[in-house]
């Protein structure tokens, strides 16, 4: 059924998992669910199809790539402009690895559409920066590998991880909590409603695991527990010192809705928000 040649050609079908695949991984950096996500590995299907059928058409495959490519892009940069709280280097990186690999593949595919009609000149040309463009890819590929383990794992190195202190391990995580509530205090790292235990243990410069271990040792609740417990605290001051209305202090403190507002300060205070204030 297939001589050497349709063999060959075969992988020119994966071309329709780079984008989704990109997506995937930035959706995973972020901790955002994808829905449904084999609705978008149909694009592929679509195509493995055509090539066992049809076989292997450079202009229409090509084509479909880079409209296919370029309606990722947008959706990643879309779910880049969500996160707002996110660090720099995240976006850095996801600018830099979905454009660059864009760019790579815009001048090979210009490269080849260029050989189709004979410009041969021209077609050496834009394969030449294609070349350049996958040489500057790869080095920032191990630029970031190397500088940002955590983008490609969600594990962050910690400081506690690359230098043996020679404090005693409680001493140490006592030294870390109290970094933990300066930071809560100070900077009020509980009012992002996207804080996780990866963006805390990366402040303070430990692994997730030992966060969760220490948290818990000092201060005898959970990590969501006590980002709640802060939460509250500072809503109740809200509820007695000003008149903002319930739903501007449950998001100033952080809640995304009133019913887990509600739901939080009523176990902290046996009240709801509402009584805590018609009560002062």
């Amino acid at each position: 059924m297939f001589g050497s040649e349709r063999i060959h050609l075969f992988f020119g079908t994966l071309v329709f998992l780079y984008a989704p695949l990109l997506y995937f991984h930035f959706c995973g950096l972020f901790q955002v669910e994808v829905k449904k996500s084999w609705r978008h590995l149909l694009v592929f299907g679509i195509f493995l199809g055509y090539y066992i059928c049809f076989g292997f058409s450079h202009t229409l495959f090509f084509a479909a790539f880079s409209i296919h490519y370029l309606i990722y892009a947008l959706w990643i940069t879309r779910l880049l402009k969500s996160r707002q709280h996110e660090k720099p280097v995240k976006k850095i990186w996801i600018l830099f690895i979905t454009y660059s690999f864009g760019m790579v593949w815009f001048f090979a595919i210009a490269a080849n559409a260029f050989s189709q009609f004979n410009h041969e000149l021209m077609a050496d040309w834009t394969e030449l920066i294609a070349f350049i463009l996958a040489i500057i890819l790869f080095c920032g590929l191990i630029y970031f590998t190397m500088s940002q383990p955590g983008l490609f794992m969600q594990v962050r190195v910690g400081v506690s991880n690359q230098i043996k202190s020679n404090e005693p391990e409680d001493e140490r995580g006592n030294t870390q909590m109290l970094e933990l509530t300066q930071l809560f205090r100070e900077e009020k790292l509980f009012s992002n409603p996207e804080i996780n235990r990866e963006m805390l243990a990366e402040k303070l410069g430990m692994d997730v695991q030992q966060l969760s271990k220490e948290v818990n040792r000092y201060f005898k609740m959970n990590l969501p527990e006590l980002i709640n417990h802060y939460r509250i605290d500072e809503a109740k001051l809200l509820l007695e010192n000003s008149a903002l209305q319930i739903k501007e202090i449950y998001y100033q403190t952080g809640f995304q809705s009133r019913s887990a507002f509600n739901t939080a300060f009523k176990k902290q205070t046996q009240k709801t928000p509402s009584e805590y204030r018609k009560d002062l």
